[in-house]
């Protein structure tokens, strides 16, 4: 049966897909390319672990590198399609417990006061097999885990962090932000997709010392445009480069691939970290960057963001605003102080893509002095969300030293070179 046609069945139905269909729809399958990732996309939800086992177990064994990543994206849609089925059997009984947990076959998943998945696990049914640690099951249940299957083997070792994104979702849907990540892809910003944890802005970017096999002419350059255009994401420009917080050293073997994304009407790059192409991108520049142990960090951002975002004033007309911004901002700062954040620096804004102000978004912009602290991301993010409530939005940045004095009006970017060339 063809994935296609199996698909258009099910969603004509408008039903769970039965263990036939499932196994059906996965069984016999030769390769995982983008044509059986689009299937995947188009089914309703899945019936139950089960199933979403059965449809795992069905797949063919990968056997090369390129096999593993498509895999690991085939599971994450795989997953998705659970969750909903899940969501929606629990709608439908009236929901367990507390309306702030989902409990999936035992495995509670938080949320976080933006409705995003903060905790729970993938489980890896391939053969059978659950890849959480045997100390850690249960004689009822085990809370499933999420290793991931390409694992090249002496990675460079880098810093980690918690999969928590910071951007509010659809609480109907999962997307693979809401997933539990590797602990190394950094996907906090909306406009970013990155491995491992990235500097967030203002960010510095030079162009010296960089190797010779890393220049536009190479054969590793030209693998990773090869990559990209597998996952057909529109690439403005492709580069290596330093990039850090001004007045932080950066030593020389520490280089970022960037990859700057431009939109497209079917792949908005304003959520490049929820999009499944990126992320399956991200893993097979990933995969070929340790198996090459080529010295390099992976950064898939919005063309747009590159060298900051916009910046605009709030206005005396922005009466809703104006009116509360003074007791946001000192409520704001009460919660930084208690996380330990001492010196920061809380502002009103519009901050965007644009260059208009009515495109962008009026935000509450909080410098920090360590920005990738997991505490700020994991706990004091949320916390900022309830207390500047829905029409503001919250973002963490890199404090810099003078930055009250540098803020600049009119739309411009904020610059690369810690100047105050405009305000971020």
């Amino acid at each position: 049966m063809s994935p296609h046609r199996n698909s258009e069945t099910s969603h004509d139905r408008g039903k769970h897909l039965s263990f036939q269909e499932a196994e059906d729809f996965i069984e016999g399958l030769t390769g995982l390319g983008d044509d059986v990732v689009a299937g995947l996309q188009s089914l309703e939800h899945l019936e139950n672990e089960e199933v979403f086992q059965r449809c795992v177990a069905a797949l063919k064994t990968p056997e090369t590198d390129q096999e593993r990543l498509e895999y690991e994206l085939v599971r994450l849609v795989l997953w998705d399609k659970f969750s909903e089925g899940e969501k929606k059997v629990q709608k439908a009984e009236g929901g367990h417990g507390s309306g702030d947990e989902l409990v999936i076959d035992g495995a509670k998943m938080g949320t976080d006061t933006a409705g995003v998945v903060t905790t729970g696990h993938i489980p890896d049914s391939k053969n059978g097999k659950n890849l959480s640690n045997d100390k850690e099951k249960s004689s009822s249940h085990s809370t499933p885990s999420f290793d991931p299957i390409v694992k090249p083997s002496d990675p460079p070792s880098s810093p980690t962090l918690a999969s928590t994104s910071t951007a509010p979702s659809d609480p109907t849907r999962d997307s693979p932000s809401d997933l539990t990540l590797p602990d190394d892809i950094d996907n906090r910003l909306p406009y970013r997709l990155g491995w491992p944890l990235l500097p967030i802005h203002p960010i510095l970017t030079t162009y010296e010392n960089i190797p010779k096999d890393l220049s536009p002419s190479s054969s590793h350059t030209a693998k990773f445009h090869s990559i990209l255009q597998t996952y057909k994401l529109s690439v403005q420009k492709l580069e290596v480069a330093h990039r850090a917080n001004p007045g932080v050293h950066t030593p020389t073997s520490i280089l970022t691939l960037c990859v700057l994304v431009t939109p497209t009407p079917d792949r908005p790059a304003n959520n490049i970290n929820e999009s499944a192409e990126a992320l399956a991108a991200l893993l097979a520049l990933r995969s070929y960057i340790q198996t090459s142990s080529l010295p390099l960090h992976i950064e898939l951002i919005d063309a747009r963001a590159f060298h900051g975002l916009y910046t605009h004033p709030v206005l005396a007309s922005d009466a809703a605003i104006a009116r509360t911004v003074g007791c946001r901002i000192e409520g704001a700062n009460a919660v930084l102080v208690a996380s330990g954040e001492h010196g920061a620096t809380a502002h009103v804004y519009y901050r965007g893509l644009s260059r208009k102000r009515r495109e962008c978004t009026p935000t509450l912009v909080v410098a920090v002095r360590q920005p990738n602290r997991r505490v700020l991301w994991k706990h004091v993010l949320p916390r900022l969300r309830e207390i500047v409530g829905p029409d503001l939005d919250v973002e963490l940045r890199a404090y810099r030293a003078g930055e009250a004095s540098s803020v600049r009006y009119g739309g411009r970017q904020e610059g690369e070179d810690g100047c105050g060339s405009s305000s971020s």
